[in-house]
């Protein structure tokens, strides 16, 4: 196997981080080997080896790399704009657009990833990081106590969770424009109930 060009650890990593993705999209995590990896980064198992422990370690790098895009995307809205409204929507059609265009997230992996302790304890802290966002900016945005903001985050967060498993089941049955307007028309009730 011809080797790609040396390159900083950051980059090659970056790079097998990429492979994996696309690995486990095709064949699933149990079917993703680190053989088939490094072929598709175009590197030796030895190469991959120096950057990662073992397959769990690529897995968990992966689960980081796409949870910390995930984050920054629905957060980013959040920072924008300070009507709630506003915000609000702009982060639901984010958090839908990933549902959308998400192809590495399927069932298979977020069921292998609830088995590996680090990485199960990881996605916690990271659901409960982008609360404590949603809680804050609600709060200082839009008036909320701070149980009113748990709540609202919760109804979205399970919505999501059920959006995701529907589309991975059925994806034709999912209408990602009607489902933002429905969401959006949800959340303003509860806005202006408070």
């Amino acid at each position: 196997m011809k080797q790609s060009p040396k390159l900083p650890a950051e980059k090659r990593q970056a790079q097998l981080i990429e492979a994996a993705m696309k690995i486990i999209y095709k064949k699933g995590y149990a079917g993703a080997t680190t053989e088939a990896i490094a072929k598709q980064a175009g590197l030796s198992k030895g190469a991959l080896y120096f950057h990662f422990g073992n397959k769990e370690d690529i897995f968990f790098a992966v689960v980081k790399e796409m949870s910390g895009r995930h984050f920054s995307i629905i957060t980013k809205s959040l920072l924008e704009e300070t009507n709630p409204q506003k915000g609000l929507e702009k982060m639901i059609k984010n958090a839908l657009g990933l549902v959308a265009e998400q192809k590495y997230f399927t069932l298979d992996f977020w069921n292998h990833a609830k088995r590996v302790k680090k990485i199960a304890d990881y996605l916690e802290n990271q659901h409960n990081e982008i609360e404590k966002e949603l809680v804050a900016y609600l709060k200082k945005n839009a008036g909320m106590t701070k149980k009113q903001g748990q709540t609202l985050y919760l109804l979205l967060h399970t919505l999501f969770d059920g959006i995701v498993v529907r589309h991975q089941c059925c994806p034709s049955c999912v209408n990602f424009e009607r489902l933002q307007k429905d969401v959006m028309d949800m959340t303003k009730l509860f806005l202006h109930k408070r």
